[in-house]
């Protein structure tokens, strides 16, 4: 129905979709979708640290504190939890009574 003409009134529209006015012309477009899904951010394991960036520097980064890794023979190395990243088979949900380290 792309480019049908509508006369002025009042239309009912699907509740997954809806209208917005763009240079006069309205669009009806699909809402975006909500996630129900376990993310990095809800997870007890997710901690926020720092990382040497430079010398001088320190950029502060989230890990997982559940999924070490050895890099060169040395331990104290994590991998990046980005906050949006779906959750792995480690997941545990926060509580309230989480302490940061």
């Amino acid at each position: 129905m792309k480019g049908m003409e509508l006369k002025e009134g009042t239309y009912t529209i699907s509740q997954d979709l809806k209208a917005v006015v763009v240079n006069g012309n309205t669009i009806i477009i699909s809402k975006r979708k909500i996630s129900h899904d376990n993310h990095c951010r809800d997870c007890v394991h997710c901690l926020t640290g720092k990382y040497k960036f430079s010398p001088k520097q320190w950029w502060e980064s989230n890990y997982c504190d559940a999924r070490p890794k050895i890099i060169g023979g040395q331990n104290g190395f994590f991998y990046a939890a980005p906050l949006s990243k779906k959750a792995c088979e480690l997941f545990k949900q926060n509580g309230e009574d989480k302490e940061k380290k």
